[in-house]
Formats: C-alpha cells, structure tokens, sequence
C-alpha cells in the first residue's frame, strides 16, 4: 500500500471513533464500517451501503477477488481494481453497471487514463464517500434496510455538518427516505422539473422541508446543491435505465453540474 492509501486509511481511522458510536445498537456489530476521512471535501457522496465489505471465505465474489477485510484492502482489491477496469472501456455514456462504474463516469474528471493509486487518492480528496447504512446490508430486505439506516442517520448528520459541501450527490432511495422523508420518485421528478425550468439543480432547502432540515441541525446547509441519482446496484436496472437512457437529458445536465464543481474545486 501506497503513501496516500497510508493517509487515508490513518485518518479513516480515526474518524470512524468519532462517528461510529452505535455500540450495542448496531445492527450488524460483527461487520467492520466502511468510513472515509473528511479531507475538506466540496462534493459529498451518499450510496446505500458498502455490500461486498467485509469480504470473506463464502461470500459473494471471495473466490473472485479473494478476502478484503480492512479498508486498505478495499482500497487496493476493490476501488483501485474496479476502477482501473472501467478506464479500459469505451468512454461513452451508458448506465453505470455498479457502484465503481458510477464513481469512474459520475466522476470522470478527477481520473486520467490509466487509473493509478492517486487517481483513487484523488477522488477521495475531492469526494467524501459515505453510506446511508454505514455496514453492509447482505441479507436485508425491504424494511430492514430502512430500520438499519435509521440507526446510522445520526453518523451520516455528523458526516454531512463536518463536510458542509457545496453539492450532495444522493444514489441511494434508502438515504432520501431516512435523511430527508422523500421518496426517489417525488425526487428525481422535482430535479427533472427544476432543471428543465432553469437549468439548476435542486437545493438542500427544496429537497427537504424547513422542519426536516431543523430537525436534522442541518439549516445551514439549505442552500446546498443536491444531485439525486438511481441506486447504481445491478438489481436497479429499471431505474437505471429510465433515468440513463429515457430522461438522458436530465441525466446528462445532472451529470455535468457535478464535473463542473470537481473541474473548478479540484482540477
């Protein structure tokens, strides 16, 4: 493992004491988090749950890209890996296939051709990564998913008021549900609307009423950008594919709100 990856993991660390307070709560106690370092990031990134971490003997893809047990593991055997194969396709526009094609397309500009440890390094300078349910949800179905986010909101209000970004970019129906009370429909149809009126993106305060926000102690982030996005997972290839394909304009404006902001705070 590499310098940067060194860094990271360090402040990863550190971090997850500060914010992974469930203890006997949790609702997976034996999983390990999966947390990222606040670096003064401008963007941050909301997915459902880190599904494939931790990885062991008789779980899915083991035999296939072999145990990651630890976040420096998953730096290496799963994000650089994963990332370094998408920048070998064509570069076209398409539906993400899963969450490591949605942050190499979603998030092109911080990469360069050949995907290389500080290419990695970089994004998580540019982008905090964070999920709605902070360990993994294998097994979980339907409600439970909720019920187990719900007990990391606390973490994900903390996440997002140590950030305070300038864009939220939300892929997850189970985040909007928990965090803000919306559904991904009402949503992506208030997005498509406004960036059909005015070309701009939905702000903290639009997405999520006055009550919410002060509940959350999250007023001063109402003018914040907030970009929604399908659930990349390859079992929400229905709305993927609606959003991708069938209202690729919106998608497409969407897109590039969030490169301008990586081009202008992190080029």
């Amino acid at each position: 493992m590499g310098r940067a990856f060194e860094e990271i993991v360090r402040k990863a660390e550190e971090w997850k004491k500060e914010i992974c307070v469930c203890g006997n709560e949790c609702y997976a106690p034996n999983l390990t988090p999966l947390i990222f370092p606040p670096l003064r990031q401008k963007i941050l990134l909301i997915s459902e749950s880190p599904y494939n971490f931790p990885r062991r003997k008789g779980d899915p893809h083991v035999e296939e890209w072999g145990e990651c047990k630890s976040l420096g593991e998953f730096l290496e055997k799963d994000l650089l890996r994963n990332l370094r194969d998408r920048a070998t396709k064509e570069d076209k526009w398409r539906a993400p296939s899963d969450i490591f094609d949605f942050l190499y397309l979603t998030f092109r500009p911080v990469f360069s051709s050949s995907v290389e440890e500080e290419d990695v390094a970089k994004l998580l300078r540019c982008v905090y990564w964070t999920h709605a349910a902070k360990r993994s949800l294998r097994n979980f179905k339907g409600y439970e998913k909720y019920q187990a986010a719900r007990k990391c909101r606390a973490a994900t209000v903390r996440e997002l008021a140590e950030i305070s970004p300038e864009k939220i970019v939300v892929a997850s129906s189970v985040a909007l549900k928990v965090l803000f009370g919306k559904t991904y429909g009402q949503s992506s149809k208030e997005q498509g609307e406004k960036l059909e009126k005015n070309g701009e993106l939905l702000t903290l305060g639009e997405l999520a009423s006055e009550a919410s926000l002060r509940d959350l102690g999250l007023q001063d982030l109402r003018d914040c950008e907030v970009a929604v996005f399908p659930n990349p997972s390859r079992a929400n290839g229905g709305r993927k594919s609606r959003f991708y394909i069938h209202e690729r304009e919106v998608a497409e404006k969407v897109v590039g709100r969030i490169q301008q902001e990586l081009k202008s705070s992190c080029g």
